[in-house]
């Protein structure tokens, strides 16, 4: 009899204690939903960060800072303009995230969270008052999303309620626009390819003319679907002219080689642009740039501006294109119908030096 009263009492104790562990939660934790750094909160602040830099174990990886213009330039590429999207973007993260769940504060389980200092990335931002640095570790995985970090020199690490976007790749720091010109804003592109026996020349009268051979009326409808469409190809390269990396020109401009394909793009608003641009073997693909002022056009303060901008950056940088940048350029000449490829060349300048 007693050891039925025993063992019922233990089973009726396993149930309160069940019970006990679903209904009992632990009590919350009073920083839980706290800003990660509510000095922060004031976006406003942001503006006077002026420097961001990311390490690991010790080693800097990227460092963004301001320059006297207030303009984001990446150090570890000779502080060529960084992506200000991309920068605003981590920016804008670390100053909205807020703590979801306190983790560990044992130093030998960092490791596992990845906010260790050997193991996590540091990400520090400054500003000329103060500086925040912040562990970033790992992602969080199952059914948790958030991210883990670790304010540097404090003990407890945070699950936080978003991923902090750091790029892990110079391009994705770099501002990759190599330069923007409105298709309908050339007026003339002439094509030099070492297949042709003489430049291709297309032009247009007026920004809402349609390109057409040098010569042909522009009143005329265009000859061929085939010409509008390799046409619009060759003018929409300087709408989308991005880069995957950069490389000193210097260094390649020994590189060059009677392969290459050169375009000269002339706008409404004088602008010139040169495009040199080559393959290095099969998958690899460079542009050299170089622009100028027509001044016998109506040059736009837009142009001049742009042109005092991109010209130092294009005497000291070459770029690597997409392969399909590349393509779009090098045209065989099946792709301009009824255009003579096969008469010696001859500008409107070389052809009045012949007569005087």
């Amino acid at each position: 009899m007693k050891k039925h009263l025993i063992y019922a009492a233990v089973a009726l104790l396993a149930v309160v204690l069940a019970v006990v562990a679903v209904q009992w939660q632990p009590p919350a934790d009073k920083l839980a939903g706290e800003k990660l750094f509510p000095d922060m909160e004031n976006l406003e602040l942001l503006n006077d960060i002026e420097r961001v830099t990311v390490s690991r174990a010790g080693q800097a990886q990227f460092t963004v800072f301001r320059d006297e213009k207030n303009l984001w330039r990446l150090q570890q590429k000779g502080n060529y303009p960084a992506a200000t999207k991309t920068i605003q973007k981590l920016l804008r993260s670390v100053a909205s995230a807020a703590k979801l769940e306190r983790k560990t504060d044992n130093p030998d389980y960092y490791a596992r969270l990845g906010v260790g200092d050997e193991q996590g990335r540091l990400l520090v931002l400054y500003s000329p008052a103060k500086e925040w640095q912040l562990i970033v570790g790992a992602s969080a995985q199952g059914n948790k999303s958030g991210q883990y970090v670790r304010i540097k020199d404090e003990k407890d690490s945070w699950l936080i309620n978003q991923q902090l976007f750091i790029p892990d790749h110079f391009h994705n720091w770099l501002n990759r626009r190599i330069i923007h010109v409105e298709p309908r804003h050339v007026s003339q592109l002439t094509l030099k390819n070492p297949k042709y026996e003489r430049p291709l020349v297309l032009v247009r009268s007026a920004p809402d003319k349609n390109l057409n051979y040098e010569g042909a009326p522009q009143d005329k409808e265009r000859m061929t679907m085939g010409l509008e469409f390799s046409a619009r190809q060759l003018t929409a390269v300087t709408d989308y002219l991005n880069f995957n990396d950069i490389i000193e020109r210097k260094e390649l401009q020994s590189s060059l080689n009677d392969q290459v394909i050169t375009a000269d793009y002339e706008t409404f608003g004088g602008l010139l642009l040169n495009i040199r641009a080559f393959a290095m073997g099969d998958q690899t693909h460079y542009a050299i740039l170089d622009v100028g002022i027509n001044e016998k056009s109506t040059v736009t303060d837009q142009v001049r501006q742009q042109v005092q901008e991109l010209q130092p950056r294009f005497q000291r940088w070459a770029y690597q294109i997409p392969r399909y940048i590349y393509e779009d350029l090098d045209k065989d000449k099946e792709h301009f119908p009824g255009y003579d490829f096969g008469q010696e060349y001859h500008s409107k300048e070389n052809e009045k030096s012949a007569q005087d």
